[in-house]
């Protein structure tokens, strides 16, 4: 039965074997340059990082300074490169060995950010007055702290207050250059 359907076009078009094996060398051709620009993107990358200066080119890090007191004076540490080396020095950082501090100081951080969370506004957040933030804290229902192991915020705050004690101990120690 040969039913005219005027509206399905039929195409003269006579597609042999070439176009199969053009589009598929085109499939390949396009997978090889990709693959081929993401190798030689690595190079470029290392290549620009190594034509980049920082400051890490130019940083000298002394490993065994001597113990006594001038060894906290970036001053005593300028004229002394100055004077050995004839070099211009643009500046001295001196580390303490206050690694203990730094992360009690870390760990207060944490627990201020963990009582914000718990208000309902961060607005009213306030740093200088911590007790009367207690007040504006949202209670942590006695399921999420069984459950969920969740802090209240009065535990919150007393862990607070128990970091600016270790960091006020911490803060009173003398520390040795690193």
């Amino acid at each position: 039965v040969d039913v005219k359907m005027p509206f399905i076009k039929k195409n003269g078009c006579n597609v042999t074997d070439t176009y199969g094996i053009l589009s598929l060398l085109t499939m390949i051709f396009i997978a090889a340059s990709i693959y081929y620009w993401i190798f030689t993107q690595k190079k470029r990358i290392a290549l620009y990082d190594d034509a980049e200066l920082s400051s890490v080119d130019y940083t000298i890090e002394i490993k065994n300074p001597p113990q006594k007191e001038s060894s906290y004076d970036p001053e005593v540490w300028k004229q002394w490169f100055v004077s050995t080396f004839d070099v211009e020095v643009a500046g001295i950082t001196i580390a303490l060995n206050n690694e203990h501090l730094v992360q009690a100081i870390i760990r207060r951080r944490q627990l201020i950010c963990q009582m914000q969370e718990m208000m309902p506004h961060i607005d009213d957040f306030d740093i200088d007055d911590l007790e009367s933030n207690l007040v504006k804290c949202e209670i942590v229902p006695r399921w999420k702290q069984v459950v969920c192991g969740a802090a209240t915020a009065e535990s919150v705050y007393l862990s607070i207050m128990k970091e600016d004690g270790v960091i006020a101990d911490l803060s009173n120690k003398s520390y040795d250059v690193a």
